[in-house]
């Protein structure tokens, strides 16, 4: 799969900027990516479907990435990052969920599979979110 990407986010990266600059960088609008790594400090969320809120939660680090996974849209011509993620600290204990933002530790690698198919997300008035139009 030559369309396949490797991206290497260095020390003190914001993950999700990063991954923001790569797709600006390389005129990449839609894809889906997934990797791992380390961070020194996160902000993850999950949403409430019944208060159509996000509750946040602040991480110190380090922080091992177990999982981190997402995909690439658009909204009003605007790159939107929907991305996921397992975070381990250093008593093993983890946390899941919206990766809001994080600043990378010694490294994160990041496989990226950017696609042709066109991803929008539209705001949903049931859901509270914008989901993806497919």
């Amino acid at each position: 799969m030559k369309d396949i990407k490797i991206i290497r986010l260095k020390k003190d990266d914001d993950v999700i900027l990063g991954i923001i600059n790569f797709c600006q960088k390389n005129k990449i609008t839609y894809g889906w990516f997934t990797g791992l790594g380390a961070v020194e400090n996160a902000e993850i969320s999950i949403y409430d479907l019944n208060s159509k809120s996000y509750i946040n939660k602040k991480l110190q680090g380090p922080l091992e990435i177990a999982n981190l996974c997402g995909n690439v849209a658009k909204k009003d011509d605007q790159i939107v990052i929907h991305c996921h993620t397992t975070l381990s600290d250093k008593n093993f204990a983890t946390y899941a969920g919206h990766l809001n933002k994080a600043k990378v530790g010694a490294t994160c690698e990041i496989v990226f599979l950017p696609i042709t198919t066109k991803l929008k997300r539209k705001y949903n008035e049931e859901i509270g979110l914008n989901l993806l139009e497919i």
